[in-house]
C-alpha cells in the first residue's frame, strides 16, 4: 500500500510538474535582441574561457556565428559534449589546442583546423603553457551564440565556482533550446530524464534564459583579433 502511494504520489509530482512547466507556465526565451552581436564577449573566469563574437548570425542571415575563442593556460571547456543538430569547425591562430574526440585526443597547432561533424562527443582544452587562440564556426548557429552566453554567464557568476549538481541542473534545462547534451549517457536518456527533471530544475532557481547573463558588449579597441 505503501509502495503504491509512493509510485502514484511520484507520477503525480512529476506529471503535474511537467503539465505547468511545459504547458501552463513555459518559460520564455530569448528574444530576437538577445542573440550577441559582433564584437560582444562571453567569458568564464573559472574555465579560463573567452570568446568574442566576430560574425553574428545576422552578419551570415542566420547560415553561421563565428567566434574568437581564447583558452588559457589550464583552461577548458566546462564538459564533454555533444551537439545532435550543428558542426563546429575549429582553427588554431596561435598556440596549440587539444581536443578531445570521444577517447581520443587530438592537437591542434597554429594554423591546422578540425571538423566536428555533429554528433561527435567533443571537448576542447589547453593544458600547455601559452594560451589558445582559435577561430569557432557554428554551422548552422541554432541558439549556441545565446546559449554560450547563458551558460559561461551562470558558470562565471559569484566568487567561487558552481557545484557539479548545480552545473548539471543548469545545463539540463538548456539543453533541448541549445542543442548541447553531455557526452554521456546516450542523448535519448538524456532527453527522457530531463523532460521529466525540468521542472524540478526550474523550482531551484535553474532557467533556460536569464537577461543577466547575455553577452557584453566591449570597446572597439578590445574586440580587435591579433
Amino acid at each position: 500500500m505503501i509502495l503504491k502511494a509512493a509510485i502514484l504520489g511520484c507520477l503525480a509530482y512529476f506529471g503535474g510538474g511537467v503539465l505547468v512547466h511545459r504547458v501552463v507556465l513555459p518559460e520564455p526565451g530569448p528574444e530576437e535582441w538577445d542573440h550577441p552581436q559582433a564584437g560582444q564577449v562571453i567569458e568564464n573566469r573559472f574555465a579560463g574561457e573567452r570568446i568574442v563574437i566576430e560574425q553574428s548570425r545576422d552578419d551570415t542571415d542566420g547560415q553561421s556565428v563565428l567566434l574568437h575563442l581564447t583558452l588559457s593556460p589550464q583552461g577548458a571547456v566546462p564538459a564533454a559534449h555533444v551537439h545532435p543538430n550543428l558542426d563546429e569547425r575549429f582553427t588554431v591562430l596561435s598556440g596549440t589546442l587539444m581536443i578531445r574526440l570521444g577517447r581520443e585526443d587530438r592537437i591542434l597547432q597554429a594554423g591546422e583546423q578540425l571538423l566536428v561533424s555533429r554528433k561527435t562527443a567533443h571537448q576542447p582544452y589547453n593544458p600547455f603553457s601559452e594560451p589558445a587562440e582559435v577561430q569557432v564556426e557554428i554551422i548552422p548557429p541554432g541558439n549556441m551564440d545565446v546559449c554560450l552566453a547563458q551558460l559561461h554567464g551562470y558558470l562565471g557568476a559569484g566568487d567561487k565556482p558552481r557545484s557539479g549538481v548545480r552545473t548539471a541542473l543548469q545545463m539540463a534545462v538548456m539543453a533541448r533550446d541549445c542543442d548541447l547534451y553531455l557526452a554521456g549517457p546516450p542523448v535519448f536518456l538524456q532527453k527522457a530524464g530531463i523532460f521529466l527533471l525540468s521542472p524540478t530544475a526550474r523550482l531551484l532557481g535553474h532557467h533556460p534564459f536569464d537577461p543577466r547573463y547575455n553577452a557584453q558588449t566591449l570597446p572597439t579597441h578590445d574586440h580587435e583579433v591579433p
